[in-house]
């Protein structure tokens, strides 16, 4: 994504030298008289220095200058509208966008389209498909994706930043005593019985009875993996009640066998979906050591404190066949405070410092008239940038808030690198400006905040959003005092320099 271009232009200089011919005395031919050496031809000044592009220009056109994509993403980073003006009032929500959202564990959902998730009538090409081999530039606290898309003669690309964690499992006993409900969920009844430990050393797990699932959709059905259990559309197997076999359930092996009542008759209908007829029980194989050999149902915990932000690039053709850009930017996260879960916003005092880290895409301009005839503003380079992000929320007032900073944010966006770990311009750094009260603390925009970018004439725009409910060491949140400040925040922004714009996102988490 990184292009540097540099603007040079060559000017060839000729020059004829003419020689005298040399000749002796005696009989020979008479000597030539010697010519006049004539002056050195000056060349003509090129006179489309300017506009390469000129068919009757006759001289010297540039080797390299700005490719079109630099031009266009310069373009689209700094005034996505084309209308030659910015910063704008719409800078954020006038750039041609995607619904994007995030759910429990991370995933992102564009346009209805969840990442990684294929449809079986849509082409593959038409998702969101995980780009393996993308590289992107790394950031300290957070993990990075790409995806991409091509669609409506438009390539969608998403690189994409979180600190999600893996999903936790739980032990297979602890799990389904829990709660009735993972029981039907996973189509068993609520009848979970446990056998009686005849040995010390050996741990006994409980066993899942199936039901006859009649018209169900098959619900943890899908989790069943034996050598009797049919796999195939349209295909069924009956089961005696002393025919037991060994298989697994959500990966955790064991014996499969028909209530004394049976048969069992296992069938699959046309979309692949198993039923029962009849009553199977499924009973994990004991275990000797359960530091080692603990039985254990993977991924059923999400995350529930996590950020998502990133940017995404959108390349196309307009009708004359020339390349089209858009850029933006995207953040989301888990637990969005609101006035349910987070009643007691309105109630903080104090000062919270989040610190963290941004990305996005710049482009940057040339700004002096050099050698080889830069223009001031000429684009010069565009890419991705990484960036350090850190904020400042002031809630109610103390001590250390003064009353007329009361539930103000503010912060600032610095050391611009591009993708190869490289300072972009040593003196950018982006102001994100606060004012009184533009911490939200009521109504539907509750825990947001928004400002502007910069200073002077080079103002931006910027949001974001608190996320995370602080909690006790029980698990459950702990929303007791003044201090219960929320654990993170995450925003995107604008931003535009003497030489440069920027538009990105960030991610911060509550300074310990």
């Amino acid at each position: 994504m990184h292009t540097r271009n540099v603007m040079m232009w060559c000017v060839v200089f000729s020059v004829m030298l003419l020689l005298a011919g040399c000749g002796g005395n005696g009989g020979g031919p008479t000597a030539m008289e010697p010519m006049e050496p004539t002056e050195p031809t000056t060349p003509t000044p090129p006179t489309c220095m300017a506009d390469p592009d000129d068919p009757d220009c006759t001289g010297p056109r540039p080797m390299e200058g700005p490719t079109a994509m630099v031009m266009g993403l310069t373009a689209a980073i700094a005034d996505p509208d084309g209308d030659g003006e910015f910063p704008e009032a719409n800078e954020l929500e006038g750039r041609p966008g995607m619904d994007i959202m995030s759910d429990d564990g991370g995933k992102l959902t564009v346009d209805g389209d969840e990442l990684e998730k294929n449809d079986t009538n849509i082409l593959n090409a038409q998702e969101f498909q995980h780009m393996m081999d993308a590289s992107r530039a790394s950031l300290r606290d957070f993990d990075v994706n790409v995806y991409q898309r091509m669609k409506d003669r438009k390539t969608d690309t998403l690189t994409v930043y979180t600190n999600v964690d893996e999903a936790m499992g739980e032990e297979f006993d602890e799990y389904y005593a829990a709660l009735a409900s993972r029981l039907s969920a996973d189509g068993a009844t609520d009848d979970f019985t446990r056998g009686v430990n005849d040995d010390p050393a050996e741990t006994i797990y409980g066993t899942l009875t199936f039901a006859a699932s009649g018209d169900d959709e098959g619900k943890g059905y899908k989790h069943m993996m034996g050598s009797k259990i049919p796999t195939g559309a349209g295909q069924n197997r009956e089961i005696d009640p002393d025919d037991d076999f060994t298989g697994t359930f959500r990966g955790i092996p064991g014996t499969y066998a028909c209530s004394a009542d049976g048969p069992c008759t296992l069938t699959t209908n046309d979309d692949n979906e198993l039923r029962i007829e009849g009553a199977l029980m499924f009973t994990p194989r004991k275990t000797v050591n359960d530091t080692d050999d603990k039985h254990m149902i993977s991924g059923v915990h999400p995350d529930e404190n996590y950020l998502v932000f990133g940017y995404w690039l959108q390349e196309g053709t307009d009708r004359a066949g020339d390349a089209t850009y858009a850029v933006n930017a995207f953040y989301g996260g888990s637990e969005p405070i609101d006035g349910t879960s987070y009643a007691n916003l309105s109630n903080l005092v104090g000062q919270a410092t989040y610190n963290g880290e941004a990305s996005g895409m710049y482009a940057k301009k040339a700004l002096s008239v050099g050698d080889g005839g830069a223009v001031v503003g000429t684009p010069s380079e565009a890419g991705q940038f990484t960036a350090s992000a850190s904020l400042t929320a002031n809630f109610g007032a103390n001590p250390k808030v003064a009353t007329g900073e009361i539930f103000m944010i503010t912060g600032t966006i610095s050391n611009f690198l591009d993708d190869s770990g490289t300072a972009i311009d040593g003196n950018w750094s982006l102001a994100l400006n606060g004012d009184t009260g533009n911490i939200v603390s009521g109504g539907d925009e509750f825990g947001t905040f928004s400002g502007d970018t910069g200073s002077g004439s080079n103002k931006g725009m910027w949001e974001g959003q608190f996320f995370g409910i602080p909690r006790g060491t029980d698990g459950t949140t702990a929303l007791t005092g003044n201090m219960d400040y929320p654990t993170s925040a995450a925003g995107k922004f604008t931003g535009h320099f003497e030489n440069g714009h920027v538009i990105g996102a960030f991610g911060a988490t509550k300074k310990k």
